[in-house]
């Protein structure tokens, strides 16, 4: 049984804000090498986190695409 419009949707927008999370993790990343001595390693600790929220949103659109999350039709 194939998902509904929703719940397809929803796992396109999860697997967009991942990849947009990447995007800025990369952004982020030419900020921090441009940034004299130690002075990029806040930066640095963001990006682990940005990269963790990018796996989680990856994670959720693999559990909709198996079907053990869903978006009811409205």
């Amino acid at each position: 049984m194939g998902q509904n419009r929703p719940t397809q949707r929803l796992r396109r927008e999860l697997l967009d804000l991942a990849c947009h999370q990447e995007a800025l993790a990369g952004k982020l990343a030419h900020i921090a090498e441009a940034l004299p001595g130690r002075q990029g390693l806040p930066l640095l600790e963001l990006l682990a986190e940005i990269h963790a929220d990018a796996d989680q949103l990856k994670t959720l659109a693999d559990e909709v695409k198996q079907g053990r999350v869903s978006r009811l039709k409205p």
